[in-house]
């Protein structure tokens, strides 16, 4: 049980949506999230989907703030867009954390 006031981040992926959608750019990836329904096309995307459905459904969303974070690179190496930048998510993440951003 959430107390009031609660925020709860979910760790998600791009893969809900089917990609089909030619809505994005290569710097904002292939939808928008407040155009586009989700619609996943095989059962990492549709596992992932359900999560957030059911956590959804458990919380009291007058109380609590759901963040959903769906990324595309959370493991392997840097996509070649951003090997030059900020690499995989989770390599992101890391230099904000030792940069105390």
């Amino acid at each position: 049980v959430l107390n009031n006031d609660a925020t709860v981040v979910l760790m998600s992926t791009d893969q809900v949506y089917n990609g089909n959608q030619d809505l994005g750019d290569a710097k904002t990836g292939g939808y928008k999230e407040d155009v586009e329904k989700p619609d996943p096309l095989h059962v990492y995307g549709k596992t992932k989907l359900e999560m957030e459905e059911k956590v959804m459904n458990k919380v009291d969303m007058a109380t609590t703030t759901v963040i959903a974070l769906r990324s595309s690179l959370i493991l392997g190496p840097p996509a070649p867009i951003l090997s030059k930048t900020k690499g995989s998510f989770l390599q992101f993440i890391q230099q904000q954390l030792v940069n105390q951003e």
